[in-house]
């Protein structure tokens, strides 16, 4: 019984299960190159084997009959190993586990180790062949079948029990596991606590992923640095905005670069978020404006406080772009932080006349008959609103005005088609 278990009863059930899975006519292929057979039937005589029991005429397809050839070199790649083809499977996972090759033997066990080939799905098989061969008057083999399968029962049980044994030992691994990285578990939510600079807290949860067993470790893990990155990115954030301060309400240029100089050492990932580059060229910018022989020869002379007056009297009186152009000469004078916040408040004004007169061409437009007139009228109302994007490219309705504009250029290349 053993030495019909081992060499034919095992593969055949495999082959019945592939050949359910492959009906004949698809492209499943047994080692000897012949598709699944059909129907099953009873084989010629000359193909009774000496090794069933007594009395029983199993009939075992050659293909699996035939004793596995040694595998050459490659052959046991799992593309060259049809799921079904049993024993030549087993001879490539001993040979790859006798060589000390457990990462390529755990690829071909993963072949069989899956629901559709699992030790329940042989079992439905057995019986479903078994009811088979009785329905067709085959009780001897059908009894054969059915006794050889359960001798399975002490070894499936053996199985059970193996599993069962190694299920507990891997949460026993897992608790103590954990206990180990308590400290290391604590020690992070420490930091959290007290919102610490994500670089630290990604070397510490980097360590945590790299010891941790459980996905839900390695999870937590994940979320704490998330949580750590979106800190630091907002605390960059406000860097940016020190230096910003720094250089246009106090000329504080050496204090802004330091500030930046600092903020080289964040973490490659915050530096991937943070414009470092464009912030000091802006800065390096301002400095050269700042000392440029053009803005000394403007203001000799010149008392800043008369200046901003003089400013204020223009924006008053409605003529704005005078009133700008004083504006952005005191950006670069002890005035310069009152001088921004007036030009913010000008600019909006302005870009507010500016949006209410492309609104006034855009209505003459689709008032107007002659096609010709309205191109034009769309023309002035474009015009209009790419002063505003110009003069005030950083004005808080710069949105908006581009979608007007923008929309405004399309209806202008209708007409001009």
């Amino acid at each position: 019984m053993s030495l019909f278990l081992k060499v034919f009863l095992v593969p055949a059930l495999f082959f019945f299960i592939s050949c359910a899975r492959h009906p004949k006519g698809s492209v499943a292929v047994v080692e000897s190159g012949s598709p699944c057979p059909g129907p099953i039937s009873s084989p010629p005589d000359s193909v009774k084997h000496a090794s069933a029991p007594s009395g029983a005429s199993f009939w075992i397809p050659p293909e699996f009959v035939e004793q596995s050839k040694v595998v050459d070199e490659g052959g046991c790649a799992p593309e060259k190993i049809p799921g079904f083809q049993f024993r030549r499977l087993q001879r490539c996972i001993d040979s790859l586990v006798l060589a000390d090759q457990a990462e390529s033997a755990a690829v071909l066990i993963g072949l069989q180790v899956q629901p559709g080939n699992s030790f329940a799905e042989i079992g439905r098989r057995t019986v479903q062949l078994a009811k088979i061969l009785k329905s067709q008057g085959k009780n001897k083999e059908a009894s054969a079948l059915v006794e050889a399968f359960l001798v399975y029962k002490p070894a499936a049980l053996e199985w059970l029990d193996s599993a069962s044994v190694f299920e507990a030992s891997m949460r026993q691994d897992l608790e103590d596991r954990s206990r180990e990285l308590a400290p290391l578990v604590k020690q992070i939510s420490n930091h959290m606590a007290i919102r610490s600079d994500y670089a630290l807290v990604k070397m510490l949860t980097d360590s945590l992923r790299s010891l941790a067993l459980s996905d839900s470790q390695r999870s937590w893990a994940s979320r704490q640095d998330s949580v750590a990155f979106s800190r630091s990115l907002a605390r960059s954030q406000v860097l940016q905005d020190s230096v910003r301060k720094l250089v246009l309400d106090r000329a504080a240029f050496e204090q802004a670069k330091s500030l930046l100089k600092g903020m080289r050492s964040l973490h490659p990932d915050l530096l991937a978020k943070v414009p470092l580059d464009s912030l000091d060229a802006w800065v390096e910018g301002l400095v050269q404006q700042e000392g440029s022989d053009q803005n000394t020869a403007w203001w000799k002379g010149r008392d800043p406080a008369k200046v901003i007056a003089d400013a204020r009297r223009l924006r008053d009186a409605g003529k704005l772009l005078d009133a700008i152009i004083l504006y952005r000469h005191l950006l670069f004078s002890p005035l310069r932080k009152d001088a921004r916040l007036e030009l913010d408040a000008v600019g909006e004004a302005y870009c507010g006349i500016l949006r209410k007169r492309a609104a006034d061409h855009y209505s003459a437009a689709k008032a107007s008959k002659i096609s010709k007139d309205a191109g034009a009228r769309l023309a002035q109302a474009v015009a209009a609103l790419d002063d505003c994007l110009e003069q005030f490219p950083d004005s808080p309705q710069r949105t908006k005005v581009k979608q007007n504009r923008d929309l405004l250029s399309q209806e202008l290349g209708k007409l001009r088609q």
